[in-house]
């Protein structure tokens, strides 16, 4: 819970540094917790925000597939569409 807590911080605040920060918190929640869908959620966000498409669509995939209940779902997938060789 703690790695996430600080993915999230550092995915809202922003600024230099912040995004690779979030994703290195955001791996560690994973490495304890695979099946941690907002830590897959969190990672897709701040991975698409660096350009790393192909990787990002794979995280909000996961994130989906982990929460098909999802509050965010019709977000999520209108990302994953709109993303360069992007479905949901």
């Amino acid at each position: 819970a703690g790695h996430l807590a600080l993915g999230e911080l550092e995915r809202r605040r922003g600024g230099e540094g912040s995004a690779d920060r979030a994703a290195t918190s955001y791996r560690k929640a994973l490495e304890l917790d695979p099946g941690a869908a907002e830590a897959w959620r969190g990672l897709g966000l701040v991975l698409q925000r660096r350009g790393q498409g192909e990787e990002a669509r794979r995280a909000l995939r996961r994130y989906l597939e982990l929460s098909p209940g999802a509050p965010d779902r019709a977000h999520v997938e209108a990302t994953l569409r709109d993303s360069p060789g992007g479905s949901p």
